[in-house]
């Protein structure tokens, strides 16, 4: 939060400008009660006669008393005996309240940081998908491969980050997710959405639209440069490799060939493209993108030496007309 405010000489401190320029600059957020309880504990102790106090703060979700709550680290269920905010005694607590929640029958010392939740909501997970964005400060290349810090909640752990994208706006099941070999940025970021795949080291109780950060912690500590990389929230959870075959990832390739001759004015053969006896099947109609800007679709094979037919799309370019020879059939 960056807030300036203009002293007038005359003005003293000036402290009535500054009060009115934070009431301004301050926003009261949207608390959410729906959806699945995420308790973030900081501490546990006993109280004698009571029992187990768990204090933290709601990420999301709610909690009541009598409901049944689940500390999945520990692998048991509990059930809430009083709720407390700020010494007093309430019946119900939302996402940002700063709670101390009480239960029976638990050993203060197992647990001193970690999560409490609806039954079943947080597992082990090993692969994150998150939608990211770059932190502008961080000046350091960021390729498909690297290992970074991810941080999430209380803990830190390591992550390969594999870097996609697609198209602002597009449905991720339809369009699919481009592999890159480095996270976007400047131009190349225009337009597109940046995502994150982070194969975790070990696994971690995680779930979708939690924050992470990206950084590369092992960078000199004592230098000046930004050593958070990135940002974002998680989409997606995979508790183990095989879950990942429904993930619709993609890697661009392409292929070079040359103009051989002309068919018709619609309808070109292009050759070096594929190698004799290539097996063209999953090539046809495949588009085609020419030098000139023109476009086309693979319309088939052109005898057996490897060449192809290529099916201009809409009208000719001027500087495609130009390139082709005047009497058909013969060589540009």
């Amino acid at each position: 939060l960056k807030i300036v405010q203009t002293v007038e000489p005359a003005s003293a401190l000036g402290l009535t400008g500054l009060v009115e320029a934070l009431c301004h600059a301050a926003r009261l957020p949207e608390r959410q009660d729906k959806g699945p309880l995420v308790l973030s504990v900081d501490h546990c102790f006993l109280v004698k006669g009571q029992g187990t106090v768990l204090t933290g703060t709601i990420l999301q979700g709610s909690v009541n008393i009598n409901d049944v709550v689940e500390i999945p680290s520990l692998k048991v269920t509990k059930k809430v005996k009083s709720i407390q905010m700020f010494r007093k005694p309430v019946n119900r607590a939302i996402q940002g309240d700063r709670v101390g929640v009480c239960v029976g029958q638990l050993e203060a010392s197992l647990l001193e940081r970690g999560l409490v939740c609806s039954p079943g909501h947080l597992g082990a997970q090993l692969f994150l998908l998150a939608r990211v964005e770059p932190v502008v400060h961080f000046k350091g290349p960021c390729p498909s491969g690297t290992r970074f810090h991810m941080s999430a909640l209380h803990a830190t752990l390591m992550a390969r980050a594999s870097f996609l994208s697609c198209p602002e706006g597009a449905a991720l099941e339809e369009i699919g997710l481009r592999w890159d070999p480095e996270m976007l940025s400047g131009q190349a970021a225009e337009g597109q959405e940046q995502w994150a795949l982070l194969e975790l080291d070990q696994q971690a109780l995680l779930a979708p639209d939690m924050l992470l950060i990206g950084s590369r912690l092992d960078m000199d500590p004592q230098g000046k440069a930004c050593r958070l990389a990135f940002h974002g929230r998680i989409q997606r959870c995979y508790a183990d490799r095989s879950a990942l075959t429904g993930l619709p990832v993609f890697k661009e390739k392409s292929r070079k060939g040359l103009l051989d001759r002309v068919l018709s004015e619609d309808e070109l053969v292009v050759r070096s493209l594929f190698s004799k006896g290539s097996d063209l099947a999953a090539f046809h109609g495949l588009w085609v993108k020419m030098a000139t800007g023109d476009w086309g679709t693979l319309a088939g094979p052109f005898g057996q030496g490897g060449k192809v037919r290529v099916r201009i799309y809409g009208e000719p370019s001027t500087e495609l007309r130009t390139l082709l020879p005047r009497e058909r059939g013969k060589r540009p």
